[in-house]
């Protein structure tokens, strides 16, 4: 089983200084009790499920800050029948920012480990802009973790582990994460919030960052969300420049005000899809 989803949510909400619009009016349920602050924050509040807000008194310009961890997203989908994009949506309506967001996929099943990734990436076949990797053994039997990226900065850090091994379950269950902070972790957010294909959205959004095109499930994968991801964004046939207006474009601008070498990168793709008629009588 392939498996996509969010898996961490941190946001910080500066507009208010109680615990009211920091988290979804259902986790408002008087089960909550205080714990202590973290990164800044001197008080803070847990909620029955593991949600924590932290704030400081003497820092209003701080916020409050609000963090749903895995375990924490997993026990509010049970209990609340409450999914993790929703709790997104939720936020992004409120005008929060997203200090940290998780996005991953899960392979169960498909009897693949961390080094089949390890492999493919000392051999040249990771596609990514990341220039870092990392390899760690755990010491207590938690498996092999492949680190991308800046495990200092953690801005775009992919994180490839045994998640069975992790769980203490042996389970054949390999995860491959993206942790997103900064101000692009609050662009991806309303991406995927305002999106009609969230497992499409969510795979685009990882493939961007690293792609292992020569990894068995990785393959599979990519082959069977190929017909979902293209789903097309409900509307009308006749509404195809509105479409591209309303939804294309902000997110293109967004994306080339974080990184101008996309842009280079799109105007070349964009030139080599236009027939050779017309694409010699646009002026690039």
């Amino acid at each position: 089983m392939i498996t996509i989803l969010i898996d961490w949510i941190s946001t910080t909400n500066k507009k208010r200084e109680t615990l009211s619009n920091s988290t979804h009016t259902a986790l408002l349920d008087g089960l909550w009790v205080e714990c202590k602050g973290k990164n800044g924050y001197t008080l803070g509040q847990k909620h029955a499920t593991g949600v924590r807000v932290y704030k400081n008194n003497d820092r209003p310009d701080m916020g409050q800050h609000t963090v749903y961890s895995g375990k924490t997203l997993s026990k509010i989908e049970s209990d609340y029948k409450m999914r993790p994009i929703e709790l997104l949506q939720y936020h992004m309506s409120e005008g929060h920012t997203v200090a940290r967001l998780d996005l991953a996929i899960d392979f169960k099943g498909y009897e693949t480990d961390v080094q089949d990734f390890v492999d493919a990436l000392n051999n040249g076949n990771a596609v990514t802009r990341l220039r870092s990797a990392t390899v760690v053994n755990s010491l207590t039997g938690g498996g092999q973790t492949l680190y991308i990226g800046s495990m200092k900065k953690r801005k775009n850090l992919i994180r490839i582990y045994d998640k069975g091994a992790e769980n203490g379950t042996g389970a054949d269950w390999v995860r491959v994460e993206l942790q997103i902070m900064g101000k692009k972790a609050t662009s991806t957010a309303r991406d995927i919030s305002d999106c009609d294909d969230f497992e499409g959205t969510v795979l685009s959004v990882i493939k961007s960052i690293v792609n292992f095109p020569t990894v068995t499930v990785w393959k599979k994968l990519m082959s069977d969300q190929l017909e979902y991801s293209m789903k097309p964004v409900s509307k009308q046939i006749g509404d195809t420049e509105k479409w591209i207006m309303k939804q294309v474009l902000p997110a293109l601008a967004r994306t080339i005000v974080l990184d101008i070498d996309f842009w280079v990168q799109f105007k070349y793709s964009l030139q080599m899809e236009i027939a050779p008629e017309i694409r010699d009588k646009v002026e690039w």
